[in-house]
């Protein structure tokens, strides 16, 4: 349960030191995201999803549900609650940000203090994790198990992340496009709060440790929350959703996209949100977590290995 208990270092802990996080490098990493084949592949890989009827969600997997819709709400808010509330703690511990900008030395001591806040929202996290209910799940009595196996799981998020990536890609292209024809300036290609802490603290002792959180720690959280406790949550509510599968993935996009505010700009907010729903659409069809998970884990790693 430690393993899922990690702290959702892309979702509420930024947000909280976003607007205090100022340090820049005098250079950034050259991002793929300006290349100009990304909006070209990326429409064509949305040819192949609208082609193909990849977004229709007819006869969804079964299988066995331990806890009740209203628990699964319940214990997503709590833990969300708690990663705010350890997020905190570890401020006080680590202490403030620096003020000044300018230097390397800056910009390590911040990625220090997100590193130390992260690891203090885990224990934080962990222990709401660890109390949610029905995470082991038996063979329930009167409900079939009629997903694919782990190991085909795995492959579709694989071949999931391919086709989406550039979608992502090439939107976050034009977004970017646009903004620098509107204002005159090119946006910085590093479009989260964390690639750009990362970026300017890549010479300090602490950025293997934040990179693995951001890489494999981050992924299995976000996504034990946003689709195993919300969204399957919100699908199964008669009430709120009344069995809607892409009722339930918009519905868990939004609320992942506005915990992101805080810690992405602007241009990136809407491709986040695609990247989301491809996510939602992944588990659904599969009907299991590792799904989602390698493809955050893949689109995490991505991002991070321009900046490397």
């Amino acid at each position: 349960m430690w393993a899922l208990a990690c702290v959702a270092v892309l979702g509420c802990t930024e947000s909280i030191l976003a607007a205090d996080v100022v340090a820049e490098a005098d250079v950034r990493p050259t991002s793929l995201w300006e290349t100009w084949w990304a909006p070209l592949a990326g429409i064509i890989m949305f040819y192949v999803v609208i082609s193909r009827r990849w977004m229709r969600l007819n006869n969804l997997p079964r299988f066995p549900w331990t806890f009740r819709p209203g628990t699964g709400l319940l214990f997503f808010a709590a833990t969300l609650f708690a990663g705010i509330f350890g997020s905190l703690i570890g401020s006080l511990i680590s202490g403030p940000l620096p003020d000044d900008s300018a230097g390397a030395l800056n910009a390590q001591a911040a990625l220090r203090v997100m590193t130390i806040v992260a690891f203090v929202s885990l224990l934080f996290q962990g222990v709401v994790l660890m109390l949610m209910p029905g995470w082991r799940s038996g063979q329930t009595r009167g409900q079939a198990d009629r997903r694919a196996s782990v190991g085909s799981c795995i492959l579709q998020g694989i071949i999931a992340i391919i086709i989406v990536l550039p979608i992502v890609l090439g939107l976050a292209t034009v977004l970017q496009l646009i903004t620098e024809r509107l204002t005159g300036t090119p946006p910085d290609p590093l479009a989260h709060e964390t690639l750009v802490v990362l970026a300017d603290g890549r010479d300090s002792a602490w950025f293997w440790g934040k990179a693995i959180l951001v890489v494999l720690a981050a992924p299995i959280v976000e996504e034990v929350l946003y689709r195993g406790l919300l969204q399957e949550s919100l699908r199964r509510h008669r009430v709120l959703m009344g069995g809607s599968p892409w009722g339930s993935i918009i519905g868990a996009s939004i609320f992942f996209t506005v915990m992101h505010l805080g810690a992405v700009e602007w241009q990136a907010i809407l491709p986040l949100f695609v990247l989301s729903l491809a996510l939602g659409c992944v588990f659904a069809r599969t009907g299991r977590l590792v799904a989602p998970i390698v493809m955050h884990m893949i689109f995490n790693g991505f991002n991070l290995f321009f900046i490397i």
